[in-house]
């Protein structure tokens, strides 16, 4: 679905792009993206932290 789009989107070089625009901006940013694509939790969860986990190679935390 549109997840499979975002991940592009999402990929960021920050804190290098710093200079031209702050971190609340970006992710305010990637979250005004989301919901105009009509993601769902579940698509969110997987642009915003599945992926990272995967790319990243972080351990999975238990769910609470």
């Amino acid at each position: 679905m549109h997840a499979r789009l975002l991940p592009s989107v999402r990929a960021r070089n920050f804190p290098v792009d710093k200079e031209c625009v702050s971190y609340r901006s970006l992710w305010n940013t990637f979250k005004r993206i989301a919901a105009r694509c009509g993601l769902s939790d579940e698509d969110k969860a997987a642009v915003f932290h599945d992926c990272a986990t995967r790319v990243y190679r972080l351990a999975p935390q238990a769910q609470l």
